[in-house]
């Protein structure tokens, strides 16, 4: 289908971002949950500081940052993958949480194809930003980057993401 819909269903399309909401707070908590424990542990969260250069803590804090980092990346390339398949399934909430079907999925696509793809799109959404950034020096970003730069991206984006999803459909069927 290469026609866009009908923007005529306002309030349907609300209780869709409220569902989109839902489910990336859903996502989020257990990356929450990490990053407390990780900051308990090392002593760097929730307000606390350390004023010590003391190695061993670098080195914890250091290796911690890692974890955090590739825990909130697979849980947000999850998440994706699971605001798909609640649109693929019009909208059932309960379809952004079946996760054995949402790996398969992503196994069905391969993590380097779907990591690939991500990596590709972060470079072209990091190159538009820059562009925007850059044309605002000069007054015309203040237009270029909101109006189309960022929706532009995000067809983009949403587009590779819904074709690799459907690239599956032959596999599963």
């Amino acid at each position: 289908m290469d026609e866009l819909p009908e923007f005529d269903e306002i309030g349907e399309m609300f209780v869709d971002g409220l569902k989109i909401l839902v489910v990336g707070i859903v996502y989020a908590i257990p990356v929450w949950i990490i990053a407390t424990i990780i900051g308990l542990i090392t002593g760097t969260g929730m307000g606390t500081t350390t004023t010590s250069l003391d190695p061993t803590m670098m080195w914890a804090v250091l290796g911690s940052s890692i974890v955090f980092i590739i825990v909130a990346l697979i849980v947000g390339l999850v998440e994706i993958m699971a605001i798909v398949n609640m649109a693929y399934y019009n909208g059932e909430l309960g379809a952004a949480f079946r996760f054995s079907e949402i790996l398969d999925r992503i196994a069905q696509i391969g993590w380097g194809k779907y990591i690939a793809t991500y990596i590709v799109i972060a470079v072209i959404g990091f190159i538009a930003f820059l562009i925007g950034w850059l044309t605002m020096l000069i007054l015309i970003g203040f237009i270029l980057l909101p109006l189309i730069i960022v929706p532009y991206i995000t067809m983009f984006s949403s587009r590779a993401i819904a074709l690799l999803f459907a690239s599956t459909e032959e596999a599963i069927e």
